[in-house]
């Protein structure tokens, strides 16, 4: 798909909204449904299609595999945390017991 020209100017228009798109999902998520899960689906998800449309060696480029491991660690920090204060609510607020 490299070589067609009306995909790659599709795509240049379309990921910046992609990414746009899923940075509204995560900061809407303090004040609806929604937040970190949905969030990472949809860059991955414009990842994936800058890969299929321009090729996996641009796309490793674009995300280099330094930070792809740094975003995995603050993935299951930030999984973390709200679990614990989850549990804080339940047991120590008077919540379900």
């Amino acid at each position: 798909m490299r070589d067609d020209l009306i995909l790659r100017v599709i795509a240049k228009l379309l990921i910046p909204f992609i990414v746009l798109f899923a940075l509204y999902v995560q900061f809407h998520g303090d004040f609806g449904p929604g937040g970190g899960f949905q969030a990472g689906v949809i860059l991955a998800a414009s990842v994936i299609f800058y890969g299929l449309i321009f090729g996996l060696a641009d796309a490793r480029k674009l995300v280099p595999e330094a930070l792809v491991e740094s975003m995995m660690a603050l993935g299951v920090l930030q999984r973390e945390a709200p679990a614990q204060d989850f549990n804080y609510q339940i047991f120590f607020i008077g919540g379900r017991r």
